[in-house]
């Protein structure tokens, strides 16, 4: 049985490219558009602008989404037949990361933002936002568990708890909303009409606890990067018309009194 391992087994390669992303490569000083046949490794950057958004699976199936004007660093990806270790670095913008089920015995995710580390576990679910214009960075696990380390702090988050702090100051966590479970129309669902463009669609998805209002989102793109349509509102449904026919995704956002967020629904 041999043990090599072929270089594309070991790279992380964009799975979706959406609007404008930029890779500059570890060696090179100029920044060149990312495409399918990108290969990253250790040390590179991926920038997104504000109309990109990036998805990067990693030889593990560890995937991170890049969302729009986020700048990011692959700190580390090693595979071998015994192991994987892949992680990225945050310096602005927003990653989703999503964690399979680990098949290689000592494996480990990882994406970092100012001095924290998140080391996510497997079949998990986080998202990483870092505001340096606000001083505000925040990691937040909607799925499975993850473990925050900050210098000698350690902070175990399980769903939808998230850890916050300002550059500098200490952290607090605290529980976040769960987003709306989605209930019409079903996933991958034709909706037929004579005339699309007037036709009424009913959108409805589940009530969330201490939710005063929902943001329902419907794109073009499967990763959001332009929206036909964003409504508030404050029921657990809404009718939409003025759709072109065509393929479009849609999910729900929930807030509360204070304002927060939950992440956004499947």
């Amino acid at each position: 049985e041999t043990e090599a391992l072929t270089i594309t087994q070991t790279q992380a390669k964009f799975v979706n490219l959406d609007g404008r992303v930029q890779v500059k490569k570890v060696n090179s000083v100029t920044w060149v558009e990312a495409d399918y046949h990108t290969a990253l490794d250790k040390g590179d950057l991926v920038q997104t602008g504000s109309d990109g958004a990036a998805r990067i699976t990693f030889a593990d199936g560890t995937e991170y989404t890049v969302k729009a004007e986020t700048l990011v660093t692959v700190e580390e990806n090693n595979v071998t037949k015994d192991r994987a270790n892949t992680a990225v670095r945050i310096s602005t913008g927003e990653v989703n990361l999503v964690t399979p089920t680990w098949t290689l015995r000592d494996s480990q995710a990882a994406i970092s933002v100012e001095d924290a580390t998140a080391y996510v576990h497997e079949n998990s679910r986080a998202t990483v936002k870092n505001d340096p214009a606000k001083n505000e960075h925040e990691i937040v696990v909607s799925s499975g568990a993850a473990e925050v380390r900050r210098g000698a702090e350690k902070i175990e988050l399980t769903q939808w708890e998230k850890v916050s702090f300002p550059s500098g100051g200490p952290v607090s966590k605290s529980n976040v909303l769960a987003p709306p479970g989605l209930v019409a129309p079903l996933n991958l669902a034709p909706v037929i009409s004579e005339n699309p463009k007037t036709a009424q669609i009913h959108f409805e998805w589940q009530s969330v606890q201490d939710a005063v209002s929902y943001t329902l989102r419907i794109s073009s793109t499967t990763m959001f990067t332009k929206l036909v349509k964003e409504v508030r509102v404050n029921g657990v449904s809404a009718e939409i018309s003025g759709l072109e026919a065509g393929d479009y995704f849609w999910n729900v956002s929930a807030s509360d009194a204070k304002k927060q967020n939950s992440e956004v629904s499947e």
